[in-house]
């Protein structure tokens, strides 16, 4: 503790209380100076002791006080306690005239001073050129002298700038709460409304201060999933509950909510309200219905269709599939669903080129289609199958999905295969006919009209006048009927096709064109040996014949060339016009596939026999067709193919 100093007071100095508010009331410490100056000036020897001991203990009171205090006079201070000392640094002969407030160097008021009790803000500049902020006050004692009072203000002010950025936050949080598109809703366990936002507002019509208090409940009408007091019972035992409510707006508008209950307690651990919100799920309420509408039609369409459908994720695992699917491999959910595609079956779907097509070709193509492949299972047997796929992109997912498609084409295939067979008997069998009759024609009628041309040419010979001219018209037209029954001979069935092979009778066909029709036909043909099944040689003996034929009778054309050669392990016949062409969408015409001739006619009976149709035609610009058919399979080895 500094010791007292006592200055002289210099004349014609202001009263030093000048500026500071009075309060009204004596101040102890004005009085306690008092005593001990008095007793200090009146004391006798012999209690000198006494005194000391009550100033001493008055010391040690200041000097334990949280506050700084100076004491001043108009000459300076006079007093600082401990606290003083420690904060500023300063020292009783240090500080000064003014005392704390010659330390400082910058001041505030403080909000919501008294205006006789005023308490500032100020900063003050330590002995250690530190600077502090202090709460201070002065007071003005009865007896001239003026008491400072300070306060560590840190910690009041960091309370205050938090209490500040509390409340900012509070008032965002508060404003959030109005712009939030839900509606949050406060009541009492009763239901009474205590809290109603402007997403409340715009929901349900009702203004805050018509809402505010009524019980919720019965002016929106609320339709409960369950009972409300079981509702009430599930948010007082785990403070929250979360299911659906329909309610009515003001303008008699049914909402379908989605509501979510919060338990607010007091401090006392008692319920006192409950937080709802509520969010308008209507909209989506209806795209629901609307979706799940959908997909029961959409697995009603799919359940009827006779193709079996699985959906693979883009790993190729099984992630759907249709009745279908299940009934025609015999599989059950639990056999297939988030297996691998090629697991399936014992192994019967790892096909290296089918999973190549799905994982590999597909991403880059979006569809794989009328994919053939052969299938064996022990519960099922053999099976051929004609695959689809392609990609989908579901609006709920990120990854594209595999959609395939199979069906069951054994029985069309065994079909087919018996339709080819019926197709090539037919072909031998009316081939036979046509050969009978030709025989027959030139074995009975055409002998029948030579002899009686002979025996016609005899007797014309033998007369003379007018009737040997009539015996020479005779036979003249004995002669057109011989060469009508040779024609007809080989239209039905060339000898010199089944003599010396395609090519020759082929050769002998364009000569014949050439004559009957004027046109000049080119005949090329490679050395390369062809070997062919005799249905093979009438098939495209006689595609050939009708090529030339509309070559002729439709294209106009003037020459044509026929070329035979061979591509690999088939033979390849070109007939190539100068005609007018055509536009070749016709040839898939209903019309003319109903009929089943011409063009269409000739490429479904090479594909019956694993030949290939291509023609390239243009209006004006006449006309090529290429004809491929396989070559007897004992005839390819050892044989040299050439391209050409």
């Amino acid at each position: 503790m500094t010791e007292k100093v006592i200055r002289k007071p210099p004349p014609k100095s202001k009263p030093a209380d000048e500026g500071y508010p009075k309060l009204g009331r004596e101040m102890p410490l004005s009085e306690r100076l008092s005593d001990l100056r008095s007793k200090a000036q009146q004391s006798e020897p012999n209690s000198d002791r006494s005194l000391e001991t009550q100033l001493q203990s008055f010391r040690d009171l200041i000097d334990q006080m949280p506050l700084l205090l100076c004491v001043r006079d108009a000459n300076g201070p006079i007093l600082i306690n401990r606290t003083f000392e420690q904060l500023t640094g300063y020292g009783l002969p240090e500080v000064p005239v003014n005392g704390l407030s010659g330390l400082c160097i910058s001041a505030r008021d403080e909000a919501g001073a008294q205006a006789d009790d005023k308490w500032r803000i100020v900063t003050v500049q330590t002995k250690h050129n530190a600077t502090m902020d202090i709460a201070s006050t002065a007071w003005r004692l009865t007896d001239g002298l003026i008491a400072e009072i300070g306060l560590d203000a840190r910690n009041h002010i960091k309370a205050q700038t938090e209490l500040k950025e509390y409340a900012a936050r509070l008032k965002d949080q508060t404003e959030l709460i109005d712009l939030s598109h839900d509606s949050i809703i406060i009541h009492d366990l009763d239901g009474k409304v205590t809290f109603w936002n402007q997403g409340s507002e715009q929901l349900y019509g009702w203004k805050r201060q018509e809402i505010i208090g009524k019980i919720i409940h019965q002016v929106l009408h609320t339709e409960f999933c369950e009972p409300l007091g079981r509702i009430i019972a599930a948010v007082s035992s785990s403070g929250k509950w979360e299911g659906e409510l329909i309610n009515t707006a003001k303008d008699g508008k049914v909402l379908t909510l989605e509501s979510r209950w919060a338990l607010r307690k007091g401090s006392d651990g008692k319920p006192i309200a409950i937080l709802e919100i509520d969010r308008d799920i209507s909209r989506r309420k209806e795209n629901e219905q609307i979706a799940r509408e959908a997909l029961e039609y959409a697995e009603s369409i799919i359940e009827t269709v006779s193709e079996a459908l699985v959906v693979l994720t883009p790993e190729l695992k099984v992630a759907s599939a249709n009745e279908r699917f299940y009934r025609m491999f015999g599989f059950t959910p639990e056999d297939i669903l988030n297996r691998p595609l090629h697991r399936l079956g014992n192994f019967q779907w790892d096909i290296p080129e089918l999973r190549q097509l799905l994982s590999e070709i597909l991403p880059r193509h979006s569809s794989i289609e009328e994919y053939v492949m052969e299938y064996q299972s022990f519960y099922t047997g053999r099976k051929t199958l004609h695959l689809n796929a392609r990609q989908i992109s579901p609006q709920h997912r990120n990854t594209r999905l595999i959609l395939l498609a199979i069906q069951d084409i054994t029985a069309r295939r065994r079909q087919e295969e018996m339709l080819k067979e019926m197709t090539e008997q037919l072909l031998l069998s009316e081939e036979e006919q046509r050969q009978q009759i030709a025989t027959s024609l030139h074995d009975t009628i055409g002998q029948v009209l030579a002899c009686c041309k002979r025996d016609l040419r005899a007797m014309e010979q033998n007369t003379d006048g007018t009737f040997r001219d009539a015996l020479h018209k005779v036979v003249n037209s004995i002669n057109e009927a011989i060469e009508q029954s040779r024609k007809l001979t080989v239209d039905l069935s060339s000898p010199t096709l089944h003599t010396f092979g395609l090519e020759a009778g082929i050769e002998e066909m364009t000569e014949r064109f050439t004559e009957m029709y004027g046109l000049r036909c080119k005949f090329l043909c490679s050395e390369e040996p062809k070997p062919l099944e005799k249905k093979v040689q009438l098939l495209l003996y006689r595609s050939v014949r009708e090529l030339l034929l509309n070559a002729a009778k439709h294209a106009s054309a003037e020459k044509v060339t026929v070329q035979i050669g061979r591509w690999k392990d088939a033979i390849r016949i070109t007939v190539e016009d100068d005609g007018c062409g055509f536009d070749t969408a016709c040839l898939y015409d209903p019309a003319m596939i109903e009929k089943g001739v011409g063009l269409y006619s000739i490429s479904q009976r090479l594909k019956n026999i694993g030949g290939t149709f291509s023609i390239q035609s243009k209006i004006g610009s006449g006309t090529t067709i290429l004809l491929d058919a396989p070559l007897h399979a004992e005839g390819r080895q050892g044989d040299t193919t050439h391209d050409y």
